[in-house]
């Protein structure tokens, strides 16, 4: 080794390498003068890649895993590789460094004595004790201590140079250079350009700024550090005040100040404008202005020719009157189109009446209407016309008064498709104009024409269906499954050669025409029949060759419509199918088989047999041949439907049997407006079978809601007097009915009270005491939600179905013929929905109203009179009444007074004081007058109750009907509900009680 060495100039890595030499048996003087010569000597670890735990025990009580038994751990069954031992698993990288953690943690809380820890850790990563875990988190937060990162993306730096301009939406402005300058455009000539620009000088405090000759003055009291090259602090006194003195100027010397240069002032040239040319405008000439023609002025109206006529002037008959039919003596009226719609498909002409007479304007106006129509025709391909005539008439009335009124008179729908049509169809419009204007005047009791207000032809387009020559089947019906035969034909014809070919049928070859074809048809009759075939000439085509002919039209998609079912009875009978639209024509195609031809719409896979009455659809002809007996197309009647033998019919409407909770009882009262009378015509046939005299209109109404648990609840008498009686009526039953249902809603709600007795009787009944059958396992108590007293044991569904209507019956006498009428004048400005059982079109039986109301008639019960009914009743059956009244007030309202209606046909004659004459009770309906002791009865009634207007009579009498009413129907359904344990309410008419209660 060599020689002594001086230990403090040796590195750090140069002393682990001699010591790491000194048992080496190497040439160890030669590795010792290679470190010492290298200053920056690095020594090469032996232990490199090699971890320092290898082979021993990093922890105390771990166990040698090369001693411990390894278990074989099989693969997946779905694994693709071939079973056996996977091999055993070693720590990670990751999870030894969290071993280490977790011993250093427990080891931690061993030495701050921690009381609950485990007797040792085990070598495990990882633990559940939450001692060791918290103290985990603390290590980890002292060695790595947590940062808190603002949320959100980190925000830029800020430069100092930087400045933020806030981001401005749309297109960025352009850039702004010193040298442009943005001048604002200016309307009209530009200005001239100025050649000499002007260069701003630089001031004096500039130009020595820019050559950095600016001298610092400071006070004279400031304090100067140099502090650097070229770099100095002066420090200044803000407490004084700078005192600034002038230079001292020797004794004898002037004082110096600056000579000003003189000013050299050029003449400024003002620039010379250039001449301005001024150009000539040319005016444009007007064009020459041509005037319209004027039409000339209409005739007035002769208003008070009326009262000079005393005569009726003598109307002639169209048959016997002579009509011009180019009108050559009379003047032609103009016309102007006013009206347009549907881009030209509906046009409306206005003709301008130039006389008073009917007959001369619809003379004088024929060739006029004959122009429109052939115009039209020619445009429009086919038309449809109406004429329509406004007529101003006027009669004398009562008082020589003069009533006016405008009639129109409207013609027939004329149809023209060529000009032949437009003759007969023009003349026919105008003979049924003059007609109708002679039947008004003559039904109209003196009326009398003043004059023709307008003149009008309503003119649509119209293209009827017809054939025409060949076209192809569309592709979805094109398959033969569908049975349709497209014979090709190049003639308008396509109808007769279907025909021909119905009669005529070939296996092969089936829709070309040939020459047989061509000789058959010489056995069909189409003699007057214009091609192609029209809808409306297939009636005179199954007269003349003795078919049916039906008609099919084809929307797309195998959708089939009928458009002509044939009505006749021939044993042979002809399917068509209508194919095309207006724009390319229509073609007819022969139906093989019907059946097979809607049976390819359906999805049934079996064969169908199809009625072509009503299209409905049967499994086999024999069902089919059932059906027509009982077909309604066919048999213009009803089918009827009996039960089968041995079906038994059981009574289900076991809610019926709950009394109805509320019942309104009402009544109107109505004034009687006289109409005028028409005169009887002397024709038999133009008399109507009805003959209007008097019109009734709701003046008054009085309605009782009744209560049938307990009286308590039933609401107090209602009236209203009033032209609008009928809509307030409906108002007030709307919110009746909504009280009615707030009642049931809020006491018909008791809960269940059982005995102990009752819970064993629940416990062994058998049957349901509702429907009667058995119960089985599918029982629960029923009781009464108006006293909550237990009712027996029920059926689930039967006991939600047993209970209380929230239904609300409004009971009026003779519904159906009278005060239905008044009903349903209003009944249309609620937005409710109504339900009608009708009788006809005017009378009905019952209707509803919304949900909750349902009107029903009490004479469909009870036929018979109110009057009737009442007399049969003693004075105990009068509880509602008799609550009303007492004494001898009880034994004059229960009877049935009389009442003047032909006396009240104003509502002002409600203020006539005194009971009016007997003669004023008498009823033009039944034709007699009142007896006497039924007016010496309302005498009585009159003093009795110390009347004094018609008013109050009319109270009493419309609040004794209301209250009768009531009573007779109170009574009927408590008759019901003993003998048959139904109530009437619930029904419509006797007949539909009588089938429940049988």
């Amino acid at each position: 080794m060599a020689g002594n060495f001086n230990m403090n100039e040796f590195s750090v890595e140069q002393l682990l390498a001699l010591n790491s030499i000194i048992d080496s048996d190497e040439d160890m003087d030669t590795r010792v003068e290679g470190i010492l010569e290298d200053r920056n000597y690095r020594i090469t670890p032996d232990d490199k890649g090699e971890s320092p735990f290898q082979g021993k025990r990093q922890f105390v009580d771990e166990v040698d895993r090369d001693t411990e038994t390894k278990k074989p751990r099989r693969i997946p069954k779905n694994y693709k590789g071939r079973r056996g031992i996977m091999p055993t698993w070693k720590y990670s990288d990751r999870q030894e460094a969290k071993a280490l953690l977790v011993e250093e943690a427990y080891q931690s809380l061993l030495f701050k004595g921690v009381q609950g820890l485990p007797p040792t850790m085990g070598g495990r990563w990882r633990t559940d004790d939450v001692l060791v875990n918290e103290e985990i988190k603390r290590i980890e937060n002292e060695r790595n201590p947590k940062v808190k990162r603002p949320r959100g993306r980190p925000p830029k730096a800020k430069v100092d140079a930087e400045v933020k301009v806030p981001k401005k939406r749309g297109r960025p402005p352009k850039a702004k250079t010193e040298a442009e300058v943005k001048v604002p455009k200016k309307r009209g000539r530009p200005p001239k350009v100025k050649t000499d620009v002007k260069v701003r000088k630089q001031t004096v405090a500039e130009r020595f700024l820019n050559q950095r000759k600016v001298k610092l003055s400071v006070p004279a009291d400031s304090v100067i550090t140099p502090t650097g090259p070229g770099k100095f602090t002066v420090r200044v006194d803000l407490n004084k005040r700078p005192v600034r003195k002038a230079p001292e100027v020797p004794k004898g010397v002037a004082p110096w100040r600056p000579i000003p240069k003189p000013r050299t002032v050029l003449p400024r040239e003002r620039p010379v404008p250039k001449h301005r040319t001024k150009l000539l405008k040319e005016r444009p000439v007007p064009k020459p202005r041509t005037m319209k023609p004027v039409s000339p002025p209409k005739v007035r109206k002769p208003v008070r020719m009326s009262r000079e006529v005393k005569e009726q002037p003598i109307v002639v008959t169209p048959e016997e009157q002579e009509i011009d039919p180019f009108g050559t003596d009379l003047e032609k009226p103009f016309h102007r189109k006013i009206e347009t719609a549907a881009n030209g498909a509906a046009v409306t002409y206005s003709i301008t009446p130039h006389y008073m007479d009917p007959l001369d304007q619809m003379t004088a106006s024929r060739q006029v209407v004959r122009g429109i129509l052939v115009n039209e025709l020619k445009r429009m391909g086919g038309l449809k016309y109406t004429e329509t005539l406004k007529v101003r008439m006027s009669k004398e009335i009562d008082d020589g008064k003069t009533k006016k009124d405008s009639v129109y008179f409207k013609s027939k729908t004329g149809t023209a498709t060529n000009f032949e049509d437009i003759e007969s169809t023009a003349a026919q419009n105008q003979l049924t104009i003059l007609s109708r204007i002679e039947t008004f005047q003559n039904l109209g009791s003196n009326w009398i024409i003043l004059n023709i207000d307008s003149h009008y032809v309503n003119i649509a387009m119209y293209k009827p269906l017809a054939g025409s020559s060949y076209m192809e089947l569309p592709k979805d019906i094109s398959n033969s499954m569908c049975g349709l035969i497209n014979m090709k034909n190049d003639d308008d014809m396509c109808f007769m050669w279907r025909h021909v070919r119905h009669l005529n049928p070939r296996a092969r070859r089936a829709t070309t025409i040939t020459q047989k074809d061509r000789e058959f048809k010489m056995n069909l009759d189409y003699e007057g029949i214009d091609f192609p075939v029209k809808i409306s000439d297939i009636d005179k085509i199954e007269r003349k060759n003795s078919i049916n002919i039906s008609v099919f039209g084809y929307k797309g998609k195998k959708q089939f419509y009928p458009i002509r079912i044939s009505k006749a009875k021939y044993d042979e009978h002809l399917e068509l199918l209508l194919l095309g639209d207006g724009e390319r024509g229509r073609h007819y195609v022969l139906i093989k088989d019907v059946n097979r031809m809607v049976c390819s719409v359906s999805k049934h896979g079996h064969k169908q047999h199809f009625c072509l009455h009503c299209l409905h659809s049967c499994v086999s002809e024999e069902v089919l041949e059932k059906h027509k007996e009982t077909c309604l197309e066919v048999n213009g009647t009803q089918a009827v439907k009996l039960p089968k033998e041995g079906t038994k019919i059981k009574f289900k409407n076991h809610r019926n049997s709950m009394p109805v909770p509320f019942v309104i009882y009402a009544d109107f009262e109505s004034i009687l407006v006289p109409e005028e009378r028409k005169e009887k015509s002397e024709n038999p046939e133009d008399e109507s079978s009805t003959d209007l005299y008097q019109t009734h209109k709701a003046c008054s109404f009085g309605l009782k809601t009744v209560c049938h648990y307990d009286d308590k609840y039933s609401g107090e008498y209602k009236s209203y007097v009033g032209s609008d009686a009928a809509l307030v009526f409906l108002k007030t039953v709307v919110k009746e009915s909504f009280r009615c249902r707030e009642m049931i809603d809020k006491i018909f709600r008791k809960k269940m009270v059982i005995t102990p007795k009752e819970e064993a009787e629940f416990l062994v009944t058998r049957n349901c005491h509702i429907c009667g059958n058995d119960l089985c396992e599918d029982r629960v108590r029923d009781h009464d939600h108006v006293t909550g007293k237990y009712r027996g044991a029920a059926h689930n569904i039967c006991n939600l179905k047993y209970r209380i209507t929230w239904k609300v019956p409004v009971v009026f006498h003779n519904l159906r013929g009278y005060d239905g009428h008044l009903i349903m004048q209003e009944i249309g400005k609620f937005k409710m929905d109504v339900n009608v059982i009708p009788n006809n079109m005017e009378k009905y039986i019952s209707f509803s109203l919304g949900k909750n109301l349902v009107f029903i008639d009490s004479i469909q019960f009870m036929a018979s009179s109110l009057e009737a009914l009442v007399s049969n009743f003693s004075p105990e059956d009068f509880r509602i009444v008799g609550k009303r009244w007492k004494g001898e007030d009880f034994n004059l309202v229960t009877q049935k007074g009389v009442f003047p209606y032909e006396f009240l046909d104003n509502i002002s004659k409600l203020n006539t004081e005194g009971l009016p004459s007997k003669d004023n009770f008498y009823s033009s309906l039944y034709e007699s007058e009142v007896k006497e002791e039924d007016y010496q009865r309302a005498q009585k009634v009159w003093d009795h109750f110390k009347m004094k207007t018609m008013r109050d009579y009319h109270d009493l009498y419309l609040e004794t009907d209301v209250l009768l009413l009531a009573d007779v129907f109170e009574n009927f359904r408590r008759t019901c509900l003993e003998s048959y344990k139904l109530d009437p309410a619930h029904y419509v008419s006797a007949p539909s009680l009588s089938w429940d209660a049988s």
